[in-house]
């Protein structure tokens, strides 16, 4: 059962196309070096760029989750994050050119973000652990700003001044990590606020 999507994959026509359209959410087909290109042009724009990245879980949850499904419809940048959405591509007669995941683009656009002088803020995950990926990146990009950093775990009466401190980092791109969809939501609602030019989920 597993061999049959790859099969019919294999078989499809496949097209190239700049964006790939599944579920009714259209998917930016780049590679990992066009997407970091992508998101330091617009670290430099005068306005707020918000990336999201989507796997087949994100999918099934945008199938249910109209609010989640609209915002994606509506974010600068959606990239394709997984075999799943190759294979879902495929299916379709769509070829995606390569994964672009979080983690595979994180140093890549760092490094490009450091000869830029761009700084970052890291926003997520247990307390503890975006303190030691800030001292990660300042050690492997040692010009790379990293202008702040705080985990998760804030409360509804905090959040003003999480956002505050973002705003007044001096950081051009702004990264996430609550999980899908919560991170990309909260973007959303927060984005004009943050003062920053880029914030990916």
């Amino acid at each position: 059962l597993r061999a049959i999507p790859v099969l019919a994959a294999g078989r499809a026509a496949r097209q190239t196309l700049d964006c790939v359209n599944l579920m009714g959410i259209s998917i930016d087909n780049l590679t990992l070096q066009g997407t970091t290109e992508a998101i330091v042009r617009r670290a430099f724009e005068d306005r707020i760029s918000q990336v999201c990245f989507v796997n087949a879980d994100c999918m099934n949850v945008a199938f249910r989750n109209d609010e989640y499904r609209k915002l994606l419809g509506q974010a600068d940048l959606v990239l394709a994050d997984g075999i799943g959405i190759r294979l879902a591509s495929a299916l379709l007669g769509q070829h995606i050119r390569e994964n672009v995941n979080g983690t595979d683009l994180l140093p890549s656009l760092c490094r490009l973000l450091e000869e830029h002088n761009a700084g970052v803020f890291l926003l997520g995950g247990l307390p503890g652990v975006a303190e030691r990926t800030a001292e990660r990146l300042q050690s492997r990009f040692p010009k790379l700003p990293v202008c702040g950093y705080r985990d998760g775990y804030f409360s509804e009466e905090e959040e003003p001044n999480v956002v505050e401190a973002i705003r007044q980092s001096g950081a051009r791109v702004l990264f996430v990590a609550f999980g899908a969809p919560r991170q990309d939501l909260w973007i959303a609602q927060h984005a004009e606020a943050l003062g920053v030019n880029v914030v990916l989920g």
